[in-house]
């Protein structure tokens, strides 16, 4: 495995990057793997414990620990939140940051209306009208040295060519695009600076920290959902020059992740009737989109949160790329992705699958339920 710490699968002795891969070893052999997220580092820490400091100073620890270790910096930037609250703490503390790369398909802009009052998934496009452009727009003009690279998968799809086998190293995306989505390597600028063997630490604003209410306490638990692409990334550059970085969920910004939960957890305390809201299990799409709203407030409360966002689409199987079938164009490779599901719908589990807003998904991991206080004496 090029990075364990991203996150692997585990069935018996066998060890798997790819949870397709799991799951099809775990259905032959009756054997229900498991995901595997730096548990000998999280298991070891007393997450009870709240850090004294400063949320943003803990964010700013981490941004100049980044910065210190890398020759060239890439920032991954949606305009949401997460990576919002990176590239401000960098602006603030003179952290340099030499890239800002986004991943959007800017050539499918006449594919769409606009609409600033549809939140929905369906309407995700409009992100790029009302949040990103207008972000990217400030960003030139105010830190003109960092440059801004807008990586346009849509464009290059009709060249795209395919295995007939290409979910077998999957974890949950299973769109025809997401090789050409997520492959960095391909982006000019950073495969130059890998080319000059230089380091490029390429940030990903991973995640908010999933607390729930779980056997009479407070818990924090990592999804692996929310992890999927990072392991294919690193393993499609292939470069020991180039590190993925979850700025958040990593080894390395435990202290962070212990005082963003210590910050949720007496948000709830101090108003218990809503902890109907956390009670385990988090499956309920209602419940899990109060909790993203609620916790952008504690963890970021110098931000300003008044931007146009949509609904976070509980489906990685099509995601973004929806929109490109609905072109009409890509009857073939939606075809092919069909093709795909069916045959490992054929070999997985049934229970590995859900649907989800009518798109087949495999069910989510989760690592840790790691205590971060018991509940208050009722």
């Amino acid at each position: 495995m090029i990075r364990p710490d991203l996150g692997y699968y585990t069935v018996g002795e066998q060890s798997f990057t790819s949870k397709v891969a799991a799951l099809i070893e775990g259905t032959k052999t009756n054997t229900h793997p498991q995901w595997h997220f730096n548990n000998d580092v999280f298991g070891r820490i007393n997450w009870q414990d709240e850090p004294q400091e400063d949320i943003y100073e803990l964010y700013r620890q981490r941004a100049q620990q980044l910065r210190d270790q890398y020759d060239y910096l890439v920032l991954m930037y949606s305009g949401g939140a997460d990576s919002q609250c990176i590239f401000d703490v960098c602006i603030k503390n003179n952290i340099a940051i030499d890239e800002i790369v986004v991943v959007w398909a800017e050539s499918l802009g006449g594919t769409y209306t606009p609409d600033p009052t549809d939140t929905s998934w369906d309407n995700r496009q409009s992100e790029w009208d009302f949040t990103i452009r207008p972000r990217l727009d400030h960003i030139a003009t105010h830190y003109p040295n960092i440059r801004i690279t807008i990586h346009d998968w849509a464009h290059t799809a009709n060249e795209l060519k395919l295995a007939d086998d290409f979910v077998a190293d999957r974890n949950h995306n299973f769109t025809p695009y997401a090789q050409a989505r997520w492959d960095l390597g391909r982006i000019p600028s950073i495969a130059n600076r890998l080319d000059q063997q230089q380091s490029v630490g390429v940030i990903f604003g991973t995640d908010k920290p999933r607390v729930c209410i779980h056997e009479g306490a407070y818990r924090m638990y990592f999804l692996d959902i929310l992890t999927s692409n990072a392991p294919n990334i690193s393993a499609s550059v292939r470069s020991a020059s180039m590190g993925v970085e979850l700025f958040y969920w990593s080894p390395h910004s435990w202290r962070i992740l212990a005082k963003q939960a210590h910050l949720i957890v007496k948000f709830f305390q101090q108003h218990p009737d809503l902890q109907q809201f956390i009670r385990w299990p988090m499956s309920n799409p209602a419940r899990r989109h109060f909790y993203e709203t609620v916790s952008m407030g504690i963890i970021y409360p110098r931000m300003n949160l008044d931007f146009f966002q949509t609904q976070k689409f509980g489906s990685l199987t099509f995601g973004m790329d929806t929109l490109l079938f609905k072109t009409g164009h890509e009857q073939r490779l939606r075809g092919i992705q069909n093709d795909n599901l069916a045959y490992l719908q054929s070999i997985i589990a049934p229970r590995y699958f859900n649907r989800v807003n009518g798109d087949t998904s495999l069910t989510g991991f989760v690592s840790g339920m790691y205590t971060i206080q018991p509940l208050d004496p009722v």
